[in-house]
Order: structure tokens, then sequence, then C-alpha cells
């Protein structure tokens, strides 16, 4: 993921968010200990909306603070209320099996069992 995320960080069509259901300091502790570049990226936890998933506020509030349409925007979730908030924000979805079923994901534009299946050609088709 990290790859993926830093080519896409270096490409100029392409903005990058964070939008987390978990509190800041949780998030900020989780993304630091794998390394993710959230400080290049906009930032949005949970400790900064009211609703939370499947309410696509935090999905809306990512797509905003990066000056971009949702429907120009993918999502990536492991959660079926995830899938929700971000189909009901207007966003494209890729899904991954992490913690539940394929089926349990199915309202995602693409499902799969590994973040390493995705490319940007396969985030950049989804929104073409």
């Amino acid at each position: 993921m990290l790859e993926l995320i830093n080519e896409a960080l270096q490409r100029q069509n392409f903005r990058l968010a964070i939008a987390t259901s978990a509190s800041l300091e949780l998030s900020r502790a989780i993304l630091e200990s794998a390394k993710v570049p959230y400080e290049k990226m906009v930032y949005v936890t949970g400790s900064e909306i009211t609703r939370k998933k499947p309410d696509p506020e935090l999905f809306l509030v990512a797509a905003s603070r990066m000056c971009i349409f949702p429907a120009n925007c993918v999502v990536f979730e492991d959660a079926p209320s995830g899938v929700q908030a971000a189909k009901a924000a207007g966003a494209k979805c890729i899904a991954v099996t992490n913690l539940t079923t394929a089926g349990r994901l199915s309202k995602a534009d693409i499902v799969c069992d590994s973040l390493e299946q995705i490319d940007l050609e396969t985030i950049r088709n989804l929104i073409d």
C-alpha cells in the first residue's frame, strides 16, 4: 500500500486523503507506525465530524478539502458501513476483504482480497 501511496503522491493528477472514523490520536499513532506520509495528504478524522458511517459526512468533508467532487473520488474501505458511506457520498469504492466477506462488500465498485491487486491505472479507470 505504501508503494501505491508514494506513487500517487508523485503524480500531479492525483490527490490523496486519509478519512478515518478513528480519533485523531489513534489514527495518527497507526499511520505513524505504518509510516504513511499522512502529513502530505488531506487528513480527516472521526474527531472532526458529527455523523459516523454509514453517513457520508466523513467522505464529503475529505472531498471538499481536496477541492474535488465526490464523483471524482475513490474510497478504499473494508467494512459494509464504509462502503455504504462512500456510495452515499457519490464516490467510487474499492473494498478489501480484511474484516468481512466479499458478499458483505458487494455494493463496492471493486472488491479485492488485497490492495496489492490495485494499481493507479485501476483507480484512474474507475473515475474516467
